[in-house]
């Protein structure tokens, strides 16, 4: 019986190399440029595999990599979403530092002054996508609105759900027909309550200011056949509440931004919800008049890449930036905002760029504009850099601690022949194979198969934690 218990608890090797892996993940996310390009504030989150959380908190770099980076919160609970306020003295930043489930708090720190930081709002179902007024007096940002079954803190208290829609549940949130995402707006300075500026039954995101702070555009389905087809549209939502819709109830488009003179908004989308999956490209809406084009088509990738669609940023009145993905990388793209020339890659490698920031400019001229990403490599985490025009930096270095602890191994990428399933389609495959680390060619080793389901995503160039204990 004593050999049976210790042999119980004796740690397997699986076990240890498991161990490894996943107690040294940590990660940089959400970078965000300051007004003057001088310094990114970003996210770094970790896991704390004693507690069996995640935790994360906001960190600061410099641009020129002058100053190490240093965090901005303690971090002991959930920090996340840093947006600057376009004077740059202001950073907003979330968390979940609330006992109460979901609950989250916005907050507004000081930069490169003396203040305490403060909290400006308090809602009981998360916040995200905080965006400062560009007058500086209003945040928006996006938090479900529950309906009154859910302020009864006991389960069996509540009264029962009335389901009358095919849409109830999305995935990692539950049921949320009945606590839709609206869109709210809060005093800057804390001297009011949120606004709820969409409520209803209908799902607004991804709010995006027009330039003189007088309303925003979202993305949303608003038309009556929502619950029966897959469009969405882009609305003009003014801060009395009156709501413009601007596309015709029949595409998805979604991830908007406005350009610097409130003209034409820049979003991401695709004409045929019913062809999808597809290559969602880069478009351009006049306000005044309606009309939109696609502008990224010269470019047939993707521009809405696993690790999550982002608002094309707009460098100057001609230019934008994105991302796209590209046979298992994803990296920052120039777009032409008129179409007329096609896309051109701004970073490259075997590499995913999982998300990224950047100040008016156009890229790759001779101007001041910075870009900051986030991107993770196979033997490597999501790490930060930052792009100008002086060339490509790396800000962070939170790998080391893996590398020392695991040795992470990579990729053997190769292209499989295979037949097409339309007219001139591709004719190969990507693959990737991970061998053990010390693999002798010489021996036989079991092979794991791993084939993504889909629909419409890839593996690829980033550290995957899975395969890395697989493959030890």
């Amino acid at each position: 019986m004593e050999n049976e218990i210790k042999t119980a608890t004796t740690p397997s090797k699986h076990r240890e190399i498991a161990e490894k892996i996943i107690s040294n993940q940590i990660g940089a996310a959400s970078p965000t440029v300051s007004p003057d390009g001088t310094q990114v504030a970003y996210v770094v989150t970790r896991i704390d595999y004693n507690a069996n959380k995640y935790r994360s908190q906001i960190w600061l770099a410099s641009t020129d990599a002058k100053q190490p980076p240093r965090p901005l919160t303690a971090g002991e609970k959930r920090d996340g979403n840093p947006s600057w306020s376009p004077d740059g003295t202001w950073l907003a930043f979330t968390s979940g530092r609330s006992e109460k489930k979901g609950e989250t708090t916005l907050h507004v720190m000081p930069i490169g002054s003396s203040g305490e930081i403060r909290t400006i709002a308090t809602m009981p179902d998360g916040v995200g996508s905080v965006r400062w007024s560009p007058n500086t007096k209003l945040i928006a940002f996006t938090s479900r609105t529950q309906d009154e079954r859910y302020t009864k803190d006991d389960e069996s208290s509540m009264s029962p759900r009335k389901i009358e829609t095919f849409f109830t549940r999305l995935n990692g949130e539950d049921f949320v027909f009945d606590r839709p995402q609206h869109i709210y707006i809060v005093p800057s300075d804390g001297t009011a309550a949120p606004r709820n500026l969409t409520p209803g039954g209908h799902e607004h995101s991804s709010p995006a200011w027009l330039q003189d702070s007088s309303g925003l555009i979202t993305s949303g389905a608003l038309h009556e056949t929502w619950d029966d087809d897959l469009a969405n549209d882009l609305h003009l939502v003014k801060l009395d509440g009156t709501i413009t819709t601007l596309t015709d109830q029949k595409g998805v488009y979604y991830a908007p931004s406005v350009s610097p003179d409130s003209s034409r908004v820049a979003f991401i989308g695709s004409d045929d919800p019913l062809t999808s999956p597809q290559n969602d490209h880069v478009g351009v809406l006049e306000i005044k008049t309606k009309k939109r084009e696609w502008v990224s088509r010269a470019l047939d990738r993707t521009f809405s890449p696993t690790s999550g669609a982002i608002a094309p940023i707009w460098q100057d009145d001609k230019t934008l930036i994105a991302y796209a993905e590209d046979r298992g990388t994803a990296h920052v793209v120039q777009v032409d905002a008129t179409g007329k020339t096609a896309p051109k890659w701004l970073t490259s490698g075997r590499r995913i760029v999982k998300s990224f920031n950047a100040v008016a400019g156009g890229a790759g001229r001779d101007t001041n504009a910075t870009i900051a990403f986030v991107a993770s490599e196979v033997s490597q985490l999501t790490e930060l850099f930052v792009l100008t025009k002086s060339g490509e930096r790396r800000l962070s270095d939170l790998s080391a601690s893996l590398v020392a602890a695991s040795a992470p191994q990579t990729w053997e990428y190769f292209a499989v022949p295979c037949g097409s399933t339309y007219a001139g389609g591709p004719n190969e495959i990507d693959m990737w194979m991970m061998k053990p680390r010390d693999f002798d060619p010489s021996k036989k080793y079991p092979m794991l198969l791993n084939v993504h389901g889909g629909p419409h995503t890839q593996y690829g160039e980033t550290y995957f934690d899975e395969a890395q204990m697989q493959a030890a």
